[in-house]
């Protein structure tokens, strides 16, 4: 809300399309730059930058493109503040609601160490775990979002 006691302007950001994995709520950024040192340090891609300078400035990418690393979805886990969240997780369920069982990634050859989020019978998320001699702690998008292909997209008949 733009609204409030204070009489200065409260700054309001518009939302950025960064994809279909990573959603935004950019008045919550506190413009920590984790996520672009991340993107610059880790993932090895500059899809993250800062523009504009001091009151002005915005975390965004460059020309309006979507993140397109396969390691992007570990913004996600870096950012304090929650500006970044998972789009096909949002609002699907809480915290307490949900059961951790630790695991392995088998979508590769890695063997990532992964927690899977249960409600249930139902898989609600996977999230890394930290293993530094195999994956410290990202996880590719392939881990992350592939709990999908568990309930939907199924063939129900040969």
């Amino acid at each position: 809300s733009d609204r409030g006691r204070f009489v200065g302007q409260k700054r309001s950001v518009v939302d950025k399309n960064l994809g279909p994995l990573v959603k935004t709520v950019m008045t919550r950024c506190i413009h920590c730059t984790r996520c672009v040192r991340y993107a610059t340090e880790v993932a090895g891609v500059q899809d993250l930058g800062v523009t504009g300078r001091g009151g002005a400035s915005e975390i965004g990418t460059y020309v309006e493109k979507l993140m397109e690393s396969e390691m992007s979805g570990n913004v996600i886990d870096l950012c304090p503040v929650g500006a970044l969240t998972s789009k096909p997780y949002a609002f699907t369920a809480r915290q307490w609601e949900l059961k951790p069982t630790e695991s392995v990634d088998v979508s590769d050859a890695l063997g990532c160490n992964i927690r899977i989020d249960t409600r249930g019978t139902e898989v609600m998320r996977i999230l890394p775990r930290n293993n530094e001699a195999v994956n410290e702690d990202w996880i590719s998008d392939k881990a992350r979002f592939q709990y999908d292909g568990l309930q939907r997209q199924r063939l129900n008949v040969p």
